[in-house]
C-alpha cells in the first residue's frame, strides 16, 4: 500500500487532495475568499503552477492517442488469452450497448427528481453523451506505467490494447443512435 502510494501517479492526487481542501494552500493557487497577498501580476502567488499544469494537461490527449496507436500497432493476437476476446467483447457490447441505455434512464430520474431542469438541453445531451462512450484512454497510461519495461511478454498491453480497440468500431453505431434518440425524446 505505501509503494503504491509513492508513485508518482498517486503522489500527484495526494498532495492535490492535501492543498484542495486547505484553504490557506488552496488560495495559493486560485482566488478564493481565504485573504492571500497577491504576487506583481495581481494573481495569486503560486497560479503559473496552474497555468503551466494547464499547458502540460493539454497535451494530454495527443500523448494518449500516440500511446493508444504504438500499442495498437505492437498488438500481437497470439499473446492474448485464450478466451480473452469473448470477455472483451461481452465488455465492450455492455459498456456501448447496455450503459447508454442506464444513462437515459438516470437521467429521466434526474429530471423527475428536480436535480436537472427539464428545459437543460445542453446537461441532459452531456450525460448522456457520456454513458455512450467508450471507456477512457488514460487506461492505457495506467497499463503502460505498470508495465515493465523489461517484460519478455507485454500481455497487459496487449489485452487493454485490444479492448480500446474493439470499442471504437462499434461506437460509431452506437453514440449516432444514443445522440439520436436523446434529441428527438428527451427535448
Amino acid at each position: 500500500f505505501l509503494q503504491n502510494c509513492l508513485r508518482p501517479c498517486s503522489l500527484a492526487i495526494i498532495i492535490s487532495l492535501i492543498v484542495a481542501f486547505v484553504p490557506w494552500l488552496k488560495a495559493l493557487f486560485v482566488k478564493t475568499t481565504v485573504y492571500m497577498p497577491s504576487a506583481p501580476d495581481t494573481l495569486p502567488p503560486l497560479n503559473f503552477i496552474m497555468d503551466y499544469t494547464s499547458y502540460i494537461g493539454a497535451a494530454s490527449v495527443p500523448l494518449a492517442l500516440i500511446l493508444l496507436g504504438g500499442c495498437i500497432a505492437r498488438l500481437k493476437f497470439d499473446n492474448l488469452a485464450p478466451g480473452f476476446w469473448r470477455s472483451a467483447l461481452i465488455l465492450v457490447v455492455l459498456r456501448l450497448c447496455v450503459m447508454p441505455i442506464l444513462g437515459v434512464l438516470w437521467v429521466n430520474r434526474l429530471v423527475s427528481s428536480g436535480w436537472i431542469s427539464k428545459d437543460d438541453i445542453t446537461l441532459k445531451l452531456v450525460i448522456c453523451m457520456s454513458w455512450g462512450l467508450p471507456s477512457m484512454t488514460t487506461q492505457i497510461y495506467f497499463t503502460a506505467f505498470l508495465t515493465e519495461p523489461d517484460a519478455p511478454d507485454k500481455v497487459q498491453l496487449d489485452c487493454t490494447s485490444f479492448y480500446l480497440l474493439l470499442q471504437y468500431p462499434l461506437l460509431v453505431i452506437s453514440l449516432p443512435f444514443v445522440v439520436t434518440y436523446v434529441v428527438e425524446n428527451m427535448f
